[in-house]
C-alpha cells in the first residue's frame, strides 16, 4: 500500500468519540490533511470547581488527572490504517507506535487497533467544508534545555490546543504507574501534570475561543486567547517569537503554521 502524510478528507475533521455506557470518557479528536490531535477526559471525573490551579488539588485528585490520555503529532496513512505519531503525549508512551484500522459506516468512522483488540466509534462534528488549520509552537526559557513544544489544531468552529510539560516524564506502563512506583512527591506529581490539552469552540460557546474540556479542569469556561491574540500568531508565525507568562516565568514561543485550508 502506497503511504502518504496527505491524510485523506475521509479522516479529516472534528470528532466526538460515542458511548453511552456509564463509563463512557469524554473524548475528541482533530486531524487535518498532515496533523492529529486528540484529548480523553475518563467517565467518573471528579468535582474540580473550587479549584484555580494544581496546587489546589490533593493527591487523590493528581492522580485521577494522571489518568487523562491526549496526543497529537504527524499523521501517515498506508490505506485504512493510519499511523499516528505521539510526538506530544500526555501519557508516558512518547515514540511508541499509534497505529490504528479505519472503516466507514455511514456517517460514523470504526477505529481497531491492528490486532482487532479494541474498537471506538467516533462521530464527526464539523461540516465537509470546515476550515483546517494546524500550527506547531516551540517555548524556550532562560536556562539551557528549558524548552517544549505545542499544538493548536483548528477544524471549523472547534479547536484543540496541546502544550507539552517543561520536564520529562520517565517511559512507564502509564502516568499513574510512574507516580505510584516512584512514589512521588505531591510537587513532582504536580510538575508531570502540568500538561494542557483544552477543547473548546471558536464563536460557538459563551465567549470566544471558550475552552469547554482540559486536562488542567480549572481552565473550563476560560478562553483560550483573544481573537487579536490569534490573528497576531498567524501575522508572525516563522518570523516573531511571542512572550509567554505562566506560572510567573517568562517564555519566548515561536509559532510555525503547518496548514490552513480554505474551502470555497
Amino acid at each position: 500500500m502506497d503511504s502518504t502524510t496527505n491524510v485523506p478528507e475521509t479522516y479529516t475533521g472534528a470528532w466526538q468519540r460515542l458511548g453511552e455506557e456509564p463509563d463512557a470518557p469524554q473524548a475528541y479528536w482533530l486531524q487535518t490533511h498532515r496533523l492529529h490531535a486528540s484529548i480523553l477526559v475518563p467517565a467518573g471525573r471528579p468535582d474540580f470547581s473550587g479549584a484555580s490551579s494544581l496546587a489546589d488539588l490533593g493527591m487523590d485528585e493528581l492522580l485521577w488527572l494522571a489518568d487523562q490520555q491526549g496526543v497529537a503529532g504527524a499523521c501517515i496513512v498506508e490505506g485504512d490504517t493510519l499511523h499516528r505519531r505521539r510526538q506530544v503525549d500526555f501519557q508516558t508512551a512518547r515514540g511508541k507506535p499509534f497505529v490504528r484500522r479505519m472503516r466507514r459506516e455511514g456517517e460514523l468512522l470504526l477505529e481497531e487497533t491492528v490486532a482487532g483488540t479494541e474498537q471506538v466509534t467516533w462521530r464527526k462534528i464539523s461540516p465537509p467544508d470546515a476550515e483546517l488549520i494546524a500550527l506547531r509552537f516551540q517555548d524556550e526559557g532562560a536556562a539551557a534545555g528549558d524548552q517544549h513544544k505545542g499544538y493548536l489544531l483548528i477544524v471549523g468552529e472547534h479547536f484543540l490546543y496541546l502544550r507539552d510539560r517543561a520536564g520529562f516524564a520517565p517511559q512507564a506502563e502509564s502516568l499513574r504507574v510512574l507516580a505510584e512506583c516512584k512514589d512521588y512527591e505531591r510537587e513532582t506529581l504536580m510538575e508531570l501534570l502540568d500538561f494542557e490539552i483544552s477543547f473548546g469552540l471558536r464563536t460557538g460557546g459563551s465567549q470566544p475561543w471558550e475552552i469547554t474540556l482540559s486536562t488542567l479542569p480549572f481552565r473550563e469556561g476560560k478562553p483560550l486567547l483573544a481573537p487579536a491574540a490569534f490573528e497576531a500568531i498567524v501575522q508572525n508565525a516563522g518570523r516573531l517569537p511571542q512572550r509567554v507568562n505562566r506560572n510567573g516565568k517568562v517564555w519566548l514561543r515561536r509559532w510555525s503554521l503547518d496548514e490552513w485550508t480554505r474551502f470555497v
